[in-house]
């Protein structure tokens, strides 16, 4: 269970068990508090509008196995870490909030919607970006790209795209 502060700067919880985990370099740090949840701990002091999407992302952490009744896998540590560090990766001040969403394969998709413009980035199983941006007055209806991201500074230029059309 996840409680209303768990995505704040001033928490101070027991750390119980502290996962492991490639991407250590961090400024959050996630704690597994029950067998139930997780808990987000620290947040940098100036996050103001992530605090959302990574509650969101936080979530989906607790999903079980066939948490759609379809056979779904939750999301690995790595894979939410991977999608806290897009998060991060946004440079504006207040940009558009991403619905968060889990992947029946144990990914999370971001999606933003921004006029006729959308823009969904998928952070797979494995912790790799993958995007696709879809302009109906570009590509009458046709997928605009299905790529993968080179880096997360390319996040930048994709929510520019989508809030500058």
């Amino acid at each position: 269970m996840i409680t209303s502060d768990a995505a704040s700067n001033q928490a101070t919880p027991v750390l119980r068990e502290e996962m492991e985990s490639r991407r250590c370099a961090r400024r959050s740090y996630m704690v597994k508090t029950t067998s139930h949840g997780i808990a987000v701990f620290k947040i940098d002091p100036q996050w103001t509008w992530q605090k959302e999407p990574v509650l969101s992302i936080a979530g989906c952490f607790t999903l079980q196995e066939n948490w759609d009744s379809y056979g779904g896998h939750p999301p690995s540590y790595d894979t939410v870490l991977a999608a806290i560090d897009l998060i991060d990766a946004i440079p504006q001040h207040n940009p558009p909030r991403p619905r968060v969403v889990p992947l029946a394969s144990g990914g999370i998709q971001l999606e933003w919607r921004v006029r006729q413009r959308e823009l969904d980035i998928e952070i797979g199983p494995d912790s790799s970006y993958r995007y696709l941006r879809f302009d109906p007055s570009v590509t009458t209806g046709e997928l605009d790209h299905e790529l993968p991201l080179e880096s997360l500074s390319d996040v930048e230029d994709l929510l520019s795209w989508l809030t500058t059309g």
